[in-house]
């Protein structure tokens, strides 16, 4: 029977998105989407403890994607980078750089046809800092 529009399956992967929309990941590879309101939060930053401004890692466009997404981000300056696509148990499944970038704008594509719909993780690091978001592979 269906509970709140979704059939008894086993949830494997659950996430919200910032615009407040609740995705459960189902073991028959099926993705159930319902909107919750979400309260406003806010995040405590100590004035005299700067975030660092060495990058900027934007949300993939377009989110959800099939089977083709972009990622952007910015280097303030001139870095190692790697940037890999890994699984809700952190197995890699691509990595899309792993070298020297120059400072400024960056843009990667990423292809996901040999990969299964669900939530993946992109995860930037540079200079042995790191920073990831949420994508949602639709199929």
């Amino acid at each position: 029977l269906p509970v709140g529009g979704l059939f008894s399956a086993g949830v494997w992967s659950l996430a919200i998105s910032p615009d407040g929309y609740l995705y459960a990941g189902t073991s028959g590879n099926g993705i159930f989407r319902t909107f919750i309101p979400l309260p406003p939060t806010a995040i405590d930053t100590p004035e005299n403890e700067p975030l660092p401004n060495q990058f900027t890692l934007q949300q993939n466009y377009p989110n959800p994607f099939n089977p083709t997404t972009t990622i952007p981000f910015q280097l303030s300056q001139s870095a190692n980078v790697t940037l890999r696509i890994v699984d809700l148990t952190g197995r890699t499944v691509a990595e899309l750089l792993n070298g020297r970038k120059p400072a400024g704008s960056h843009e990667i594509e990423f292809f996901a046809g040999n990969i299964g719909s669900g939530i993946y993780f992109y995860v930037l690091t540079v200079d042995g800092v790191r920073e990831s978001r949420r994508m949602i592979l639709l199929k």
